[in-house]
């Protein structure tokens, strides 16, 4: 979920109370938060702790008290959107020039950094303009996106415009702050709303102190495939091999509503037991695509390097794809945890009760003697199709997990 505020800074976290506990100031004590949710950090290569020291079952070590939350930065894209140009652009107005598109929004509010320095004859001066150029103490409004969203028009005024300087070169750096984005939280079980308090974690000490109320969230439970077969056609450890999936959408009403963009996510989930490998004649395992890690940066082309084969009962056929991408770093799990997107024009998704059929080539990385063993993952693949991408781009419409029909032997 998402904190919208122009308090966010740099080192924001949160914590979700327990029901019947309201005071945010009184967050600190590690005990009042929920046992109801799970954390999949980084901390632990994706696998999801609980939130909570106490777990419903007593109390446990395996937990993440203070959520971190992501700012939107430069360096949020690969390559980084950092700024080659920041001027005047009439009108009282002025313009940031982005090396890449930076994937803001009207409305967002975005800083300057120190590496950004304003020049005056005068010291002081130069200190005025320089808190000026950095936007103040509550930054600058965007007021429009132009050149695909390379071109930011903010409002700022000075005349004389004064010389500025980036080190390096045509790298200004810059952070938005009226978004927070929580990522990668679960419910554990279903609850009413509960409170979400926003705090700053301290780094010298490693505390965090809870300032605010910031909302409420609640759980419910999720709504799933009818139906989800994984069909290996191979079982040699270490052989790259075609996986078949099939799987059969659920009646929900949300594949009628979205007026925007969809997605579907294929996760794998533990990357060291099956990972994803290229399509093609001669398949090798598939490398981090720099080119394709963010959502406008999905092609066609990268859906062509995912997936061999699309198919479906329904008359009208597979929907056609826009485009694909691929989080290689879901879960801040370093490649452990690795999901394709597939994303589909408004109002050309996928439909309700039907069934549809996909092939892509797996690597089979480990032997593996029992799938119930593997106790930390509900299954080595996650088929989730996606809700409207602008209005929910995490919401699930429909979702299963599930584990191939024959297990991974050891080659002899």
């Amino acid at each position: 979920f998402t904190v919208r505020d122009d308090v966010v800074g740099p080192y924001n976290t949160i914590r979700i109370l327990d029901l019947g506990v309201s005071d945010c100031r009184s967050a600190g004590n590690e005990l009042l938060a929920t046992t109801a949710v799970k954390v999949c950090s980084p901390l632990n290569k994706g696998r999801c702790q609980y939130h909570s020291r106490q777990n419903g079952s007593g109390l446990t070590d395996v937990n993440i008290m203070d959520i971190p939350g992501e700012i939107w930065r430069y360096n949020s894209t690969y390559p980084n959107a950092v700024i080659h140009y920041l001027g005047p652009d009439g009108d009282g107005q002025s313009v940031a020039k982005f090396t890449e598109i930076a994937v803001l929004s009207g409305g967002d509010t975005i800083h300057f950094e120190d590496n950004i320095e304003a020049h005056a004859t005068h010291w002081r001066r130069k200190v005025d303009l320089q808190h000026i150029i950095k936007g103040g103490d509550h930054g600058f409004t965007v007021l429009d996106l132009k050149d695909a969203g390379r071109e930011a028009i903010i409002p700022l005024s000075l005349d004389p415009f004064p010389p500025l300087t980036m080190t390096p070169p045509s790298q200004g750096r810059w952070w938005r702050s009226n978004k927070l984005k929580v990522p990668n939280i679960k419910g554990a079980e279903e609850t009413p709303p509960l409170i979400v308090c926003w705090g700053i974690k301290n780094h010298v000490d490693d505390e965090a102190v809870y300032y605010e109320y910031a909302g409420y969230i609640s759980f419910v439970p999720p709504s799933y495939l009818v139906k989800l077969d994984l069909g290996l056609t191979g079982t040699a450890e270490g052989a790259i091999v075609p996986l078949m999936i099939s799987f059969i959408t659920g009646d929900n009403p949300l594949y009628l509503e979205a007026r925007n963009p969809m997605q579907l996510r294929v996760t794998f989930t533990n990357t060291s037991i099956i990972a994803p490998a290229e399509s093609g004649a001669h398949p090798l395992p598939l490398q981090h695509l720099y080119e394709a890690d963010q959502p406008h940066e999905a092609s066609q082309v990268v859906c062509g390097r995912l997936f061999k084969e699309l198919w479906t009962t329904h008359p009208y056929g597979f929907p056609v794809p826009s485009g694909c991408w691929v989080d290689f770093n879901r879960y801040g799990a370093e490649g452990r945890v690795v999901a394709f997107y597939m994303i589909f024009d408004a109002l050309n998704g996928f439909k309700a009760l039907t069934e549809y059929f996909m092939v892509l080539n797996v690597h089979l990385v480990q032997a593996v003697s029992s799938y119930q063993d593997l106790t930390e993952d509900p299954g080595l693949i996650e088929i989730a199709t996606m809700d409207d991408m602008l209005v929910k781009p995490e919401g699930i419409v429909d979702i299963q997990w599930g584990n191939p029909d024959k297990l991974i032997q050891t080659r002899r």
